[in-house]
């Protein structure tokens, strides 16, 4: 059983995400998560009086999937001009070195 006092209208996620790079989060994205999701996890939400909403647990929840998915994989730093032409210099002296 859903409590009722628990129940988030969708057009009001935004103000609870944390903003990215300063902007929130545009209320269509909290309605595409619950139609067609992210990479096929989806925001539980009911339709309640003619508004979808959610909870904040449910939401929790598809944030939690999400980065389960990802498992969290930091991408690697980005490499300088300087470190890219260390790295292809010797990967060229290895394949010398190999007869190539």
């Amino acid at each position: 059983m859903i409590d009722p006092d628990s129940l988030i209208p969708l057009a009001d996620l935004p103000a609870l995400i944390p903003q990215r790079d300063g902007r929130k989060v545009h209320v269509a994205s909290t309605y595409r998560w619950v139609k067609r999701g992210i990479g096929g996890i989806r925001l539980r939400a009911v339709q309640v009086g003619g508004r979808r909403c959610t909870t904040k647990e449910w939401l929790s929840e598809f944030f939690a999937a999400l980065s389960e998915r990802s498992g969290l994989e930091q991408a690697p730093p980005p490499r300088s001009p300087a470190r890219r032409d260390r790295e292809h210099a010797r990967a060229d002296a290895a394949l010398a070195a190999a007869g190539w």
